[in-house]
């Protein structure tokens, strides 16, 4: 009676520890989804300020060296 209450003991411990690994995978699973997307919105974040800081650059020389009137009278 012991030992089929032990061996019935030491399978419950081996189911709970695999329950135990499968939801730890799926934690880290969700982690590393979150921290891929969280580094794609870094990512793009810093792709757009880039693209803002080039254009601020671009205007800044339009406006220092008088091409912007001529760009300006291009348009109109």
């Amino acid at each position: 009676m012991v030992e089929a209450e032990s061996g019935s003991l030491m399978l419950e411990n081996e189911r709970q520890r695999q329950q135990y690994e499968k939801c730890l995978d799926e934690i880290a699973n969700q982690v590393a989804q979150a921290l891929l997307a969280h580094k794609g919105a870094i990512f793009k974040m810093l792709i757009q300020e880039e693209a803002m800081l080039i254009s601020q650059a671009y205007m800044y020389r339009l406006l220092t060296t008088g091409l912007l009137s001529e760009v300006d009278s291009c348009l109109v």
